[in-house]
């Protein structure tokens, strides 16, 4: 049985690895000109756009911060 981690604890496992690499990552604000981006996006220090990401399981898991014997809860 896998363990439920949550989605926020899941984005702040994120937040610190990226910031190792001088990377943010934000939830898309959704504005008219967001809406066909992914779910979140990932900056670098000066605000530009680096990646979109739409599956925050799947990015979770090709950083390393999420182990296979966990998965996302709903």
């Amino acid at each position: 049985m896998k363990k439920l981690v949550s989605e926020n604890a899941l984005v702040k496992r994120i937040k610190r690895k990226l910031e190792e690499q001088g990377l943010l990552i934000k939830k898309n604000p959704k504005g008219p000109y967001m809406e066909n981006m992914g779910e979140y996006l990932i900056t670098n220090n000066q605000g530009n756009l680096v990646q979109t990401v739409d599956d925050i399981e799947a990015f979770a898991r090709e950083e390393g911060v999420l182990k296979d014997s966990e998965k996302l809860g709903e």
